[in-house]
This record gives structure tokens, sequence and C-alpha cells, in this order.
């Protein structure tokens, strides 16, 4: 058993079991329960059939909301069992998101219409008949799943046998325990992200919970390298997800094409599977952005789950939606956005991580606290050590702060209209290395370069002091980042940037400094200067 540390949340249709799974659980786990219901029945002295025959629909669910509020208000961890139409309110909604986790129990229509019918006390089924009553609950299950599917997970709860349901609840729950961040993108659609030790392993509760795919519908994608240094938990992913088959890439930045995609639409189509299929990608960002891509397009887009096994996917690549395969004229210029289902970021992986690869994925690290947290920059100051040692726990905090500002970014602005570009701070001139290396050079570290080329352009322009790039600098040094690059000049360096995919129709778009924690847009500046800025990282001219 586990400590209850959040508020935990029924819902589901009527008789779907909600008060009596839910007291169950707040027993075993030393919780009190509230049951809305019951609670508003005993405060007005009515039930809700009077309720709704005098007052009205509209008069109980303001009543629903105020009891909603009132528990809220209470941060004691409690089990709540909520009526069925309490997700249709907006407002109720968005409150249990900041104080707890959802758990939707769910059951046939059929079963639901006979256990409705074991007793008529229910308003909205009043007086129907079998089949008028069978026909009702379809239609209102239907007009409430937009709803019911707001739910962090869910559970059947068709089988009687109390003992079932509870272990599976309880297995989600203690997997949703590790839910570190809530992405909601802009454009509508959410997902949860898990942080924390030993999630592979347990995985099995997640993709059941969110009823991503039958059993046998779902595929691991990964490539030769993480195949063979993550074998255990490739096997275990697996084992947890139906004995499924693994499809390879080969591996490098090298295969990131069309080419390798289409290898695994053949591997999809030939072994017949649909669009209720889910992918499973565990590996890096190379993998990641093909894996999501594929989901994107097979059958026009299937579902699919990202499971990081570096620091570099786990705070950037795997959060927020963007997925491509490169082509000869650039990096990632043939994509979608395109959300996963979930992330899950188990740090156990991470210890086979190299540390080139480590140092990789700090460079993101580094750059969120460039673009909107100067505290973070802060704490990435003054805690070098433990970070480069890997601490878990000060890994487990510059994971999640990094998600935490990717998702707030991601969930104002999804498709790169406005805000979410700052996310690209140091990628212009990064993709310029990787492109003039052939995409042999890492993108981390080109990343890591690429904020060294821009805070001084900043400086050039005037944007920032010395002392705010020589601040930026000394963090990158601590953390043992190269400072030069061999094989870039400027003039060469100026044409790769003009195929970046962020250049709009001529219109060269830079994120550039103006404090630690604050970065802005700044267009079409002067081509001398641009070159001038690179001399920042070239050997014979590092002053």
């Amino acid at each position: 058993m586990f400590a209850l540390k959040k508020t935990i949340y029924f819902t589901g249709f009527m008789a779907s079991g909600k008060s009596r799974i839910g007291r169950s659980i707040a027993e075993r786990l030393h919780a009190t329960f509230i049951d809305t219901d019951a609670l508003i029945v005993e405060r007005q002295g009515k039930s809700i059939s009077e309720i709704f025959e005098e007052q009205g629909e509209a008069a109980f669910r303001k009543m629903e909301l105020e009891t909603i509020q009132e528990i809220a208000a209470d941060s004691s961890p409690k089990v709540v069992a909520l009526g069925g139409g309490t997700l249709t309110q907006a407002a109720v909604v968005s409150l249990i998101r900041k104080t707890g986790i959802i758990v939707r129990l769910w059951a046939s229509p059929e079963v639901l219409s006979e256990r409705i019918g074991r007793k008529d006390t229910r308003p909205l089924m009043s007086g129907l008949s079998p089949e008028e009553r069978l026909e009702k609950v379809k239609t209102m299950l239907a007009e409430r799943e937009e709803r019911y599917a707001l739910a962090d997970f869910s559970v059947e709860s068709t089988n009687d046998s109390e003992d079932i349901v509870i272990s599976a609840v309880l297995r989600g729950l203690k997997f949703w325990d590790s839910r570190a961040v809530y992405v909601e993108p802009s454009g509508g659609s959410h997902y949860p992200i898990f942080i924390g030790h030993k999630l592979i392993p347990q995985i099995s509760s997640m993709l059941a919970g969110l009823r991503l795919a039958p059993k046998d519908s779902f595929l691991v994608c990964t490539d030769t390298t993480i195949a063979k240094a993550q074998s255990r938990n490739l096997g275990m992913l697996r084992h947890e997800a139906g004995n499924c088959p693994a499809f390879k890439f080969r591996a490098g930045e090298i295969y990131k094409n069309l080419s390798s995609l289409n290898q695994l639409y053949t591997f999809m189509l030939r072994r017949r599977y649909s669009r209720k299929s889910c992918l499973l990608q565990l590996s890096g960002g190379v993998v990641g952005d093909m894996a999501g891509f594929a989901a994107a397009t097979y059958q026009r887009g299937i579902d699919f789950v990202q499971i990081p096994t570096t620091l570099l996917s786990m705070v950037d690549s795997s959060v927020g939606g963007k997925v491509a395969v490169n082509h000869s004229e650039g990096k990632n210029m043939i994509g979608a956005f395109y959300q996963p289902k979930a992330v899950v970021c188990d740090l156990d992986v991470l210890a086979t991580l190299p540390d080139s690869e480590y140092l990789a994925g700090l460079a993101e690290v580094v750059k969120y606290g460039v673009i909107y947290d100067e505290k973070f920059f802060a704490f990435l100051e003054q805690n070098v050590q433990k970070i480069l040692a890997r601490d878990s726990e000060a890994l487990a905090h510059i994971i999640r702060r990094s998600c935490e500002i990717k998702a707030e970014v991601v969930g104002i602005d999804e498709k790169e209209q406005g805000l979410r570009a700052i996310l690209n701070y140091g990628h212009t001139f990064g993709h310029a290395i990787e492109n003039l290396h052939h995409y042999e050079f890492s993108h981390g570290i080109g990343v890591s370069l690429g904020m060294r080329v821009a805070a001084r352009l900043a400086r050039n322009l005037g944007m920032i002091s010395p002392e705010i790039e020589n601040r930026q600098t000394a963090l990158l040094d601590a953390y043992g980042f190269p400072k030069t690059v061999d094989g870039v000049q400027p003039d060469a360096a100026w044409d790769a940037m003009g195929v970046d995919k962020k250049v709009e129709k001529n219109k060269r778009v830079y994120i550039l400094p103006t404090k630690i924690g604050e970065v802005k847009k700044v267009a079409n500046v002067e081509e001398s200067l641009v070159k001038e800025a690179w001399k920042a990282v070239l050997p014979e001219v590092t002053a």
C-alpha cells in the first residue's frame, strides 16, 4: 500500500460503482470518503429526485459546484465519489485538476442499464421500460463521453468482484502518483508526464488506464543501440504491453529520414496494425521524432507514448508534440504537430547513458533557465556538482522543472505561432552546426554552442550587457560544454541557417536574450552582425 498524497475523485455514469468502490478504496488507504450526492441530500434534507423535481437540474449542478469547492479547499487527502454528471461543468473539472486525480469507472451500457433497473431511484431514468432505459443510457454516455475522457485514468467495473476492480484502481493510483506535470496544449488535447523510478515495470497499469489499445495492438519502436543498452527495459516494456513486437531503427541522426520511416510503415502494414493500435517509443529524440511522425500519419493517426531514454529527450523532444524526419536540404523539414498520449520518464534508464549524452541533455536544461526562469538558472548555478553526479533528487527536479516550463509554453502556443518560438533559443545556430557536420554532431552540444552565438549577437546588438553574456558563458563552462567548434566558417554558417525551417519567406528570425529568464524574437539582423557573432565559437577568435 502507499500513502495517499492527493484527493481521489471517482467519476463515471450512474451505477458504475463510484460510491461502492470509492468507499472501499478509502478504507484501504485510511482516508475520508465523501459521496457528493449523499452530502447534498443530507444538507438539503431532500432526495436527488426531489431536488430535480422541485428546483431543476441547473440548481442541482450549482449545489454540486459549491460542494466541490468546499472539498477542494480542504488540502487533506480524501476519496470522493462524484455524481454522474458532475464533469459536465467546466469549472468543476478545472478545480479538480488542481487538487487531485480523476479516476473513471466504466461498464458497458447493458450492464449499467441492468444495474440501474434494480432500483427505480434515478431521477433521469425514472419510469422507463428496460428498452427505453438502455437507449437513454447509450445516448447519455455518448453525450458525456467528452467529459468522462478528462479523467486521468479509467478502470472497467463490469466485473462485480470488488477485489478485482479495487486492485486495478490501486495499481493505477500507484503509477499516477508519479505524475509530475500535466500538459494541456492550446489545441485541446491533454496528457500527463510521469517522472520517477521503476516506472517501466508497472507501465501496463498506465496503458490500461488510458485505454490506448487492445492488448494485441501495441508496438515498441526503438533503435539498435538502445535495444542493446536497454535490453532489460525493452523486454519488460514488451511484456507489459502484451508481449508485443519491437521494431528497431538503425541508430543515428543520419537515418532519421523517410526511407527509415517507410520500413516501419511496411512492418506495421504486414502485421495488420490498425487505427486502434498504439506505438510505444523507447529511445531518444531521433526515434521519438520518427515514431511520433509515424503515429501521426499511419492510417491518418494512431496513439503513441513517449518513453525517452536520454536526458535530452526527457526535457525536450518528448514533450510538445513536434515530430519530424530530416531531409537532405534541412533538419526536421518534414513533420507534424502531434501530441503523445503520455510521456514516461523512468529515471532508471539514465544509468546507462554516456556522459556525453547526459551533457547534451543539460544544454536544453540550461536553455530553459535562460529563456524563462532566472530562479531555475540560479539553481543550475548552485548545484553544478550534484547535477553532474546525477544526484537523484537534483535530477528529478531539473527534469520536472524543464518539463513544466515547456508544458506551460506549449499550453499557450501549441503550433509555434508566437510564444513557443522562444524554445528555439540556440537552435537556429545549433542546427547550422549540425548541418555543416552532416548531422553527426550532437544536437544538445550544437544547441549549447548556438546559445553562445545567440548571446554574443544579443550583446553586439546592445540587448544584453557583457555581464549577462558572461553569466551564461560561466554556467556553460562549469558544466563542461565545448567552447569552440571546428569546421564552421561564418559564410557557410550563414548559408546553412538560410534553410532552417524557422526562416519565413526570407525573413530570418532569431531568439535572443534580453536578460536571464527572458528572450524575444528579432528579425532580419544584418548579415555582417550575425557573421560577427559566430566568432564567439570559432577556435581562432574566442575572445
